[in-house]
C-alpha cells in the first residue's frame, strides 16, 4: 500500500488536537522505518563445539592431564572416575595426585561455551606400580685390592641404588643396571656396610623401594690375604685415538685417549672383541686392536702362604690336587685337598709367556704328557698339557755332544741351554719349569687335576 505525505500530515495534526502527542510532527518514510526495525532486532545462533583433544600422563601415585583450547569454548571441566573434579576458564595442564599403584583410572575432559551443547571426550589410564621388593643374595667379596657386592637381578626393577653407611646415615655411591657393583677400600676402615635398594624408572624419574637390603665387612679381614693378589698385565701405547666405556658391554663412551698413551692392559675378550685396561688407577674397556705392547708388568716379591691359601680357596679339582700358575709373581704353587680345604705342598720359579706372546689366562685341567719336544737344535722335556698346546716342560735345552734330534734317549739331561731364562716372562705362551720342577708336575700330577691360570 501506498503511504502519502498529505495523509501523514493529517495524522499528526489530529493526535496534537486530541493531546496524545506533544512532540513536534516528524515526516517518516517507509524505508527508515525497515532499517530501524533491523537494527533493534537480536538473534541467537548456536555454536558448535569440538571435543577437547588432551593427554594422560602417568607418574607417581599421579597423572597429568593436559588439554588443548577448544574454539568457542569459555569453561572445561576435568574428571576423575574416582569422582574427583576441578574447573578452568582456559587450557593448560593439571595433575590428579594421590592415585592407588596398579588401578585404572578413566579421565574426562569437558568443554562449555553459552548457548552450545557441552562436549567432552574420556581417556583411561594405569597408574604404574614401583618396585617394592627387597634385593635379595647380597653379597661381597674382595679382588685386586677391590670390594664387590653382587646380588640376585629383581625381573621388575629398573636399576639399583647402592648406599654407603657414613655414621647414622646412607650416602648414595651410584645407581646401576647391573646386579654388581665395584668400589674402591677405604684406608683404615674397620667395618663398612652397604646397602642396596631397587628402583623404578617413571618418566625419566626414579622412584626407589623405601627397603633396602644391607650387608657388613671388615675389609682388613677380608682382603689382608688378597688385597696384592693380581695377574701380570702389560705396558702398552695406544695406537690412535681411542674410546674408553665402563663394562665390556656399554655403549656408552666416558673417556677417549689420544695415540700415544700409555696403560696397562689387563685381558682380552673376544666375545666383545674388546680390552680391560688400568688407566690412572680406574678400570676401562676399549676396542681390541688399538693397543701395541712393549713391557710386562710382573714383580719378583712373592705371595705369602696365607694370600696363596685364601686365593684358591674357592676353586675346585676333579682330583686332590690343584696347581696355581701365578703371573704376576711368575711361580707355580701346587696345593692337595679340597675346595675350601686346601694346603700348600709346593711352590717354584716358572717363566710364563712375554708380552707379546701371552700365556692363556682362565681356569683349565691337565691332559695329555708327552716325553718332550724335540727341534733340531733344541728340545723341552717333561711336556704336561693344560690349554691346548700351552703346557708346563723345562726351559729350552740344547742337544750335548754325541745326541741330536733323531738320535736321543729320554730324558737327554742336558746342562746346555738355548734359553734358561727363568723367574721373568720368557716364553712362547707355556709355562717354564726347572727341570726338577717340570719332572714332578708330569710325574706326579694326575689328568684333570685343575690348573689355574691368572
Amino acid at each position: 500500500m501506498k503511504i502519502t505525505n498529505k495523509l501523514c500530515l493529517s495524522v499528526a495534526s489530529a493526535l496534537l488536537f486530541f493531546g496524545l502527542c506533544t512532540y513536534p510532527a516528524v515526516s517518516l518514510n517507509a524505508s527508515q522505518t525497515t532499517v530501524k526495525s533491523q537494527s533493534t532486532t537480536s538473534s541467537t545462533e548456536a555454536v558448535s563445539l569440538k571435543a577437547p583433544y588432551f593427554t594422560v600422563t602417568p607418574g607417581y601415585k599421579s597423572a597429568q592431564i593436559t588439554w588443548k583450547a577448544v574454539t568457542g569454548a569459555n569453561k572445561y571441566k576435568l574428571f576423575c572416575s574416582d569422582g574427583r573434579s576441578v574447573k578452568f576458564k582456559k587450557a593448560g595442564t593439571y595433575t590428579f595426585n594421590q592415585l592407588n599403584e596398579g588401578q585404572t583410572y578413566t579421565f574426562t575432559v569437558k568443554a562449555f561455551a553459552p548457548n552450545a551443547k557441552t562436549v567432552s571426550r574420556k581417556l583411561s589410564a594405569t597408574i604404574p606400580v614401583t618396585i617394592s621388593q627387597n634385593v635379595t643374595g647380597l653379597s661381597v667379596y674382595a679382588s685386586n685390592s677391590r670390594l664387590n657386592l653382587k646380588w640376585n637381578t629383581l625381573y621388575n626393577a629398573s636399576g639399583y641404588s647402592v648406599y654407603k653407611k657414613k655414621g647414622s646415615n646412607y650416602t648414595l655411591l651410584a645407581n646401576t643396571t647391573r646386579s654388581t657393583y665395584q668400589t674402591s677400600i677405604t684406608s683404615g676402615a674397620s667395618s663398612i656396610t652397604f646397602m642396596v635398594k631397587p628402583y623404578t624408572t617413571i618418566n625419566g624419574k626414579n622412584y626407589t623401594s623405601s627397603t633396602g637390603a644391607t650387608v657388613s665387612c671388615t675389609p682388613n679381614t677380608l682382603l689382608s690375604p688378597l688385597k696384592t693378589i693380581r695377574t701380570m698385565t702389560y705396558f702398552c701405547k695406544t695406537t690412535k685415538k681411542v674410546s674408553l666405556y665402563r663394562s665390556w658391554t656399554s655403549k656408552k663412551v666416558v673417556k677417549t685417549l689420544s695415540s700415544g698413551v700409555t696403560v696397562d692392559l689387563i685381558g682380552r675378550n673376544t666375545k666383545y672383541k674388546r680390552s680391560e685396561i688400568l688407566y690412572k688407577g680406574k678400570t676401562y674397556y676399549l676396542t681390541t686392536g688399538s693397543l701395541r705392547a712393549f713391557k710386562c708388568n710382573y714383580t719378583t716379591s712373592k705371595y705369602s702362604t696365607a694370600q696363596k691359601l685364601a686365593y684358591v680357596k674357592k676353586y675346585s679339582s676333579k682330583t686332590s690336587y690343584l696347581i696355581w700358575v701365578s703371573h704376576y709373581t711368575q711361580e707355580v704353587s701346587i696345593f692337595q685337598g679340597r675346595k675350601n680345604n686346601w694346603k700348600l705342598i709346593k711352590s717354584f720359579p716358572c717363566a710364563s709367556g712375554n708380552y707379546n706372546t701371552r700365556s692363556p689366562h682362565g681356569t683349565f685341567r691337565i691332559g695329555q704328557k708327552e716325553n718332550g719336544w724335540y727341534y733340531v737344535n733344541t728340545y723341552e722335556e717333561y711336556i704336561t698339557h693344560y690349554c691346548g698346546r700351552n703346557s708346563f716342560h723345562t726351559r729350552v735345552h740344547r742337544y750335548p755332544s754325541g745326541s741330536s734330534q733323531n738320535h736321543h734317549k729320554f730324558p737327554i739331561a742336558s746342562t746346555v741351554y738355548a734359553d734358561a731364562t727363568i723367574g721373568k716372562p720368557a716364553s712362547n705362551g707355556c709355562v717354564r719349569l726347572m727341570d726338577s720342577d717340570a719332572y714332578y708336575i708330569w710325574k706326579y700330577m694326575p689328568t684333570n687335576t685343575t690348573v689355574i691360570s691368572y
